[in-house]
């Protein structure tokens, strides 16, 4: 093809490329038909270079075809003055193609590595060879550049002592029998940092034989001190005397879960709540009451605490409540609970103020009387109203 301004002759492939009738193109000018209006800059300078003598070796290109815009190499363009511009145009689109689709997943799967600290290895049983992406090195601590990249057996030394052995006969049985593993271990950086790692490995076969191990090591770390805070948490949970409830908060309220203490409340299944309403549970007129806090701590977004009564079957028990909002993604969804009954405290303390009611009425009307007060362990506490060390006496005497 000619990167020069008349086209003087044409060929079949001319056709099966660019789709023009090569007879339809003799005589006019190349560029106006496959040099796209935004790459007329480009063709002139091509042209006046070759045209002066010099020699293109290689130049990717755009140009228009009847398909539309393709990418082509353009290699060997000479110009003679006798015969006129020759130039050879492959077509490398879907080539080109595949390599931004291959350059996209590769700055993917960096990317990918990145956000889950996962890093991937393979090692070349017959040439000794052992390859590690970026994360790997990131995991040990390591500079890719300044570090080479170690064999399998200096990367086992940054296994923890107690876990070496484990991964040494996990590698060995992968690479004599091929059985693949997944193990979750402690590795010592080259920073001296302890971190737990899970490790993979897998064989990969040339005929019967395990001519490498591929695998990958994941940075896990944060997810055991996660897992290890919610156990305490849902041991917590578990086993805690209040009576602890998580709320859905949606349209109406859903109970999504209670702790084991709501077991002792009349007519309250743990595992039958999970699931209904607070109204289901509570009745209408109750579930009102307690709807109308729900909703106020939704929208102030604060801890509330209150003091409530509530009826359960046939019993009126008092409650010390605290509740708090669960945000997630700057949207309260949850509503996390504690509730006390409280209900003997309170009587105890109503009878306590009875009691102090009628002993001050008593004093006040027999002055000079032996009038004394009883506490709750039946001790004497005060005698004519004053405290018994002012009086002279002990709960002895």
């Amino acid at each position: 093809m000619r990167p020069i301004s008349q086209c003087q002759a044409g060929e079949s492939s001319f056709e099966e490329v660019f789709g023009y009738r090569s007879e339809t193109m003799i005589g006019d000018s190349l560029d106006t038909r496959i040099v796209p209006d935004n790459r007329t800059g480009e063709a002139i300078e091509i042209n006046e270079y070759v045209q002066s003598g010099g020699s293109l070796e290689s130049r990717e290109v755009i140009r228009q075809t009847t398909d539309g815009l393709r990418k082509f190499l353009l290699q060997d363009a000479v110009y003679d003055d006798g015969t006129g511009g020759f130039a050879i145009y492959t077509d490398i689109t879907d080539r080109s193609e595949r390599k931004e689709v291959l350059e996209r997943n590769r700055d993917l799967l960096r990317h990918t590595q990145q956000l889950s600290h996962t890093g991937g290895w393979e090692f070349n049983i017959e040439t000794g060879e052992n390859r590690w992406t970026k994360e790997v090195y990131n995991i040990y601590d390591l500079d890719p550049i300044e570090d080479s990249e170690p064999s399998v057996e200096t990367g086992i030394t940054f296994y923890h002592p107690d876990d070496q052995e484990t991964i040494e006969r996990a590698v060995k049985n992968c690479r004599t029998h091929g059985e693949r593993y997944e193990l979750d271990l402690r590795l010592i950086t080259a920073e001296d940092e302890q971190k737990w790692v899970r490790t993979t490995g897998e064989p990969v076969y040339d005929g019967d034989d395990v001519v490498k191990i591929r695998g990958a090591i994941c940075d896990i770390t944060q997810q055991r001190e996660r897992r290890k805070e919610l156990e305490q948490i849902e041991t917590l949970f578990q086993n805690t005397q209040d009576h602890l409830f998580l709320i859905n908060v949606g349209e109406q309220f859903t109970i999504e879960r209670l702790n084991p203490a709501w077991e002792d409340t009349p007519g309250i299944s743990v595992e039958k709540s999970c699931g209904q309403t607070v109204q289901d549970v509570l009745g209408e007129r109750q579930a009102r009451e307690v709807q109308e806090k729900y909703r106020k701590c939704v929208e102030q977004r604060k801890q509330l605490e209150y003091t409530e009564q509530l009826q359960f079957g046939d019993e009126h028990i008092q409650w010390e409540t605290r509740i708090s909002p669960v945000i997630v993604d700057g949207e309260v969804e949850y509503i996390a609970g504690a509730s006390r009954n409280i209900t003997e405290r309170e009587e105890r303390t109503q009878e306590l103020s009875e009691l102090k009611q009628q002993y001050q009425r008593l004093t006040e009307n027999f002055p000079d009387g032996a009038v004394y007060l009883i506490d709750e362990n039946l001790e004497y506490v005060r005698a004519r109203g004053q405290e018994l060390d002012r009086v002279g006496l002990s709960p002895t005497d």
